[in-house]
C-alpha cells in the first residue's frame, strides 16, 4: 500500500535535544538511540522551541522531564536523583545514562553478531555503563572523579582533556569562531560520530575480550587450592593470559571469598617465563594488596635469587607490583616467601 506524501513525514521519527553547546551527554544518547533499527534514520533537531520538544518522538537532554512511557529522557528537573544502579549511588545519570538504562540491552542485541544470553546482556549492561556511559554521566552532572575521597574543590595533581567528554566539547565554536546554527549542528553530529566510534570499541572489547575471560577467571578461582597448593588460596594461577582484575574483584564481592587474592600467576611466552602479579586494593589504583618485599624490588637474575633465596629469579619490578621467575613454580614460590615477609 502506497503512503501518500503527506503522511510520510509523520512516520519519520525525530530526536530533539537542546540547542546551543552541546555535550558528551547529549552527543551519546543521540549515537545510543540511532543504532536502533527504529531511530537509525531519525531526524535530530537542537531547539529550545517548546513546540517543537512537544511534538518530537524522543526528547533527551531538556524539557523537564523524565518519562521512559513518553519517551522523555531529561535529568535537569528539581528532585531527578537516578541512578543506574545501587553500586553508583555518587553517580547521578544523564541523559546518557537514561538512554542506556531503557535501550542498553536492545543496543547490545542489535550489534552483537552471535546471541547473547540474558546473563551475558546482564553483565555487558552495567559493564558498559561502568566503562564508558557513567564518566559521560558525571561529567555532565558536574562530578569530580576522586569527590569521594578529596575534599571539595581540590585541586587534581595533573588534569586530562583527550577524554571523551573533552573531545566532545571542544568541537563547540571557540569564543572567537563565528558559526550559523547550521553549522554547529554539522558540529554536533561529528561529536555524535566520536561518541558512536567510542561506544563501538568499547562494546567490541567487552563482548569479545572481557566477557570471555570471566569463565577462566572464574574457573581458577574456583581450583586456586589445588592448582596453588600451600598458597591458602590466595595465589591465582591463569591458564591463559586473559584479562583478570575486573573479574577477580567482581566474583571476589559476588563469593564473599575471603582471605582476599594477593597474587596472580600468569605465563610470559614472549620472554620465556612467569610472571606474579600484586592484586590492587581496588580497580583503579597503583596501591596493592601486597606489594613484592622492599628487599627486592629493582634487582634481577642472580642477584635477586640470593637475596629472595629462591633459584631461578628473573625480575621484580621497583614498584614492588610484579615479580619474575623461570618456571611456575618459581614464581609460585616467589609469591608463597612473599607473604612469609609481608609486615
Amino acid at each position: 500500500q502506497l503512503i501518500p506524501l503527506f503522511r510520510m513525514a509523520e512516520i519519520v521519527p525525530s530526536i530533539v535535544v537542546h540547542g546551543g553547546k552541546f555535550h558528551c551527554d547529549d552527543a551519546m544518547a543521540v549515537a545510543l538511540l540511532m543504532f536502533l533499527p527504529q531511530y537509525s534514520h531519525a531526524t535530530v533537531l537542537r531547539t529550545f522551541d517548546a513546540g517543537q520538544i512537544a511534538a518530537a518522538t524522543v526528547v533527551c537532554d531538556i524539557g523537564g522531564v523524565y518519562d521512559h512511557s513518553k519517551l522523555r529522557y531529561d535529568h535537569h528537573q528539581r528532585g531527578f536523583n537516578e541512578v543506574f544502579s545501587p553500586k553508583n549511588q555518587k553517580i547521578k545519570m544523564a541523559s546518557a545514562g537514561l538512554v542506556w538504562r531503557h535501550y542498553g540491552p536492545e543496543i547490545m542485541r542489535t550489534l552483537a553478531e552471535s546471541p547473547l544470553n540474558d546473563q551475558s546482556v546482564a553483565l555487558l549492561h552495567f559493564k558498559v555503563y561502568q566503562d564508558l556511559i557513567a564518566a559521560v554521566d558525571a561529567n555532565d552532572n558536574g562530578i569530580d572523579q576522586y569527590s569521594h575521597v578529596l575534599p571539595p574543590g581540590a585541586e587534581p595533581l595533573f588534569a586530562i582533556h583527550s577524554d571523551l567528554s573533552s573531545r566532545v566539547a571542544s568541537l563547540n565554536p571557540n569564543w572567537q569562531e563565528t558559526c550559523t546554527p547550521g553549522e554547529v549542528d554539522a558540529r554536533f553530529m561529528q561529536g555524535v560520530g566520536l561518541c558512536r566510534e567510542e561506544f563501538l570499541r568499547t562494546f567490541s572489547h567487552a563482548v569479545k575480550s572481557w566477557l570471555p575471560a570471566r569463565a577462566i577467571i572464574s574457573k581458577a578461582i574456583e581450583e586456586r587450592h589445588l592448582l596453588a597448593p600451600d598458597c591458602g588460596g590466595r595465589v591465582l594461577v591463569l591458564s591463559q593470559n586473559a584479562p583478570w582484575r575486573d573479574h577477580l574483584f567482581t566474583i571476589e564481592e559476588e563469593r564473599s571469598i575471603s582471605p582476599s587474592i594477593l597474587y596472580v600467576v600468569v605465563e610470559d611466552a614472549p620472554r620465556h617465563q612467569w610472571s606474579s602479579v600484586c592484586v590492587p586494593l581496588h580497580r583503579n589504583t597503583f596501591l596493592n594488596r601486597a606489594p613484592f618485599p622492599e628487599a627486592w624490588r629493582g634487582l634481577r637474575d642472580a642477584e635477586l635469587s640470593a637475596r629472595a633465596s629462591i633459584p631461578g629469579c628473573a625480575f621484580v619490578h621497583a614498584s614492588g607490583f610484579m615479580a619474575a621467575h623461570a618456571t611456575k613454580d618459581g614464581a609460585m614460590d616467589m609469591c608463597r616467601q612473599a607473604m612469609k615477609l609481608a609486615p
